[in-house]
């Protein structure tokens, strides 16, 4: 039964919507955008763990890469060494001491809940190319002509002719 009086009825609509609201944001702290740990990771940890550096053998930039490392276990954060890192203390810490600050409580508890939240990620995400795979740093190669070619640049003149139809 809804309230006859009309400033009843408002302040009973004001304090559903506020109630609801309070939910979606509780929603949103338990599960992680994958936009957001994507922007933390570029932050604190592709200096050494992306397309231009790889240390310790180690890319972050995609899902796939952290998988194929084994530095996330989904749906285990607790187990995923990439958390046991960012927690470690001491020169082993990541980031670290050197190259930046510790993660903050609320990046961390971020990566905890992708990591527990099964570490989705959209399907096909590209793997970043590094500047030498650039096609300016690739070694030229002649490609061969045809047997029958007569010139060499009739055979790439009728090539050329073939692909503008």
């Amino acid at each position: 039964m809804l309230p006859s009086h009309p400033f009843l009825f408002t302040a009973v609509i004001g304090i559903t919507a506020a109630c609801s609201l309070a939910q979606g944001e509780k929603d949103a702290l338990r599960h992680a955008d994958y936009s957001q740990v994507k922007a933390l990771l570029a932050a604190k940890c592709y200096s050494c763990h992306g397309v231009l550096k790889q240390k310790a053998k180690l890319r972050l930039d995609t899902r796939d890469l952290m998988l194929k490392s084994e530095v996330i276990i989904p749906g285990k954060a607790a187990e995923s060494l990439l958390i046991k890192k960012i927690l470690e203390e001491g020169e082993d810490r990541m980031p670290p001491p050197e190259d930046g600050a510790p993660l903050k409580p609320d990046e961390i508890a971020l990566l905890r809940r992708w990591i527990d939240d099964g570490a989705k990620a959209p399907t096909g995400e590209p793997v970043p190319q590094g500047p030498a795979e650039h096609w300016a740093f690739q070694i030229p190669r002649r490609t061969p002509l045809p047997a029958n070619a007569g010139n060499p640049i009739d055979a790439l003149l009728e090539k050329s002719e073939r692909h503008s139809d």
